[in-house]
């Protein structure tokens, strides 16, 4: 075999990727697609099937998933079907159902009755911000929220997390081009290449960044999807893992041994992305959509004054994207999360 292969198409969070093929516009396809949930039979199959739980409970956990999947899907048609306005509000309210049915699905589903409410927080008896990018949203370590980052990155939060909401956006792929013109700033995502090299009947990794316009050179430590890897001395922007396996592992076994799946994005254009973040709190991708759409359901409940400076301002191409774009975004990953597969959606 060559010293050196370039690894072909994505790499994805979950091992098998599944093409739906469709007329349908998007979103109506992913919401016919995701009330398969509502009926139990189907979803004790999948609990059982796809995230091994035990049978004994199955079906009273698939009663749970169905009931917040209808209601789900009924606030994503209140909000393509209502007021533009307005549509930011049901449309948390079925990423919060959602979230719920990840919960349920998972590990930490006894966790939920204690963890019903939100989890976040927005102030709005604060001081109207200047603009999107200094608005403030906390989060709790109790809660759905947090109960579904520990459901799907295994990790607990330990303390109360002020998120700036120009922070998030960043890692909201469905807003890319308007948040950089908005902003000015690069995004929080990168496009990676995976290459293996082969010495001495070993083999590892080799990882390429190719950064965004504007960003400087990437450091190890804002590649939370990498496991284990060195910068190469002289190579800007190219690391290698440091684990080296018997050449007979396959190229599917040394990507997976030495990559965190969790922190890759969804496919686009048949690239691979993942966030380049050095904070403490990785954002994977759903993270920052549900925070977006929190922040956004307060400031149309609460605040309409600001909604209205936000619509006059340079912002506003950003906020408007989120309903269509960033709804879609995010059933289109809760439906991979609920297969365990990379779904995506192609029309005829």
């Amino acid at each position: 075999m060559p010293p050196e292969r370039l690894i072909v198409g994505p790499v994805t969070r979950y091992s098998t990727r599944n093409e739906i093929i469709t007329p349908l516009d998007p979103i109506q396809a992913l919401t016919t697609q995701i009330q398969f949930l509502t009926a139990v039979d189907y979803a004790q199959e999948l609990l059982s099937a796809r995230h091994h739980a035990p049978s004994p409970g199955s079906k009273k956990r698939a009663q749970r998933i169905a009931a917040h999947v209808r209601i789900a899907c009924a606030y994503v048609d209140q909000a393509r079907n209502g007021p533009p306005e307005v549509s930011f509000v049901p449309s948390y309210y079925a990423i919060l159902n959602l979230i719920k049915v990840c919960i349920l699905l998972g590990p930490s589903f006894q966790g939920l009755d204690a963890n019903r409410w939100h989890g976040a927080h927005y102030d709005v008896a604060k001081k109207d911000s200047r603009g999107l990018t200094t608005e403030q949203v906390v989060i709790h370590p109790r809660g759905a929220i947090a109960l579904y980052y520990e459901t799907l990155s295994g990790r607990r939060l330990q303390k109360r997390r002020v998120l700036a909401i120009g922070d998030i956006y960043p890692f909201i792929g469905g807003v890319a081009s308007e948040w950089e013109v908005a902003t000015g700033r690069p995004l929080g995502t990168c496009a990676l290449r995976f290459r293996v090299l082969e010495a001495n009947r070993r083999k590892h990794l080799r990882i390429e960044v190719l950064r965004p316009r504007g960003r400087r050179d990437v450091k190890r430590n804002e590649l939370p999807v990498v496991r284990t890897c060195s910068a190469v001395k002289g190579i800007s922007n190219v690391f290698d893992s440091r684990t080296r396996f018997p050449d007979k592992v396959s190229d599917v076994e040394l990507l997976r041994a030495s990559l965190n799946p969790l922190w890759l994005y969804h496919p686009v254009a048949g690239l691979t992305i993942a966030p380049l973040y050095a904070g403490r709190l990785a954002l994977f991708e759903e993270l920052p959509l549900v925070v977006a759409f929190f922040h956004l359901s307060s400031v149309a409940r609460y605040k309409p004054e600001f909604m209205e400076k936000l619509r006059e301002s340079r912002f506003w191409p950003v906020v408007a994207c989120m309903p269509a774009d960033g709804l879609l975004r995010f059933l289109l990953l809760f439906w991979s999360y609920a297969r365990q597969e990379c779904i995506e959606l192609k029309g005829f």
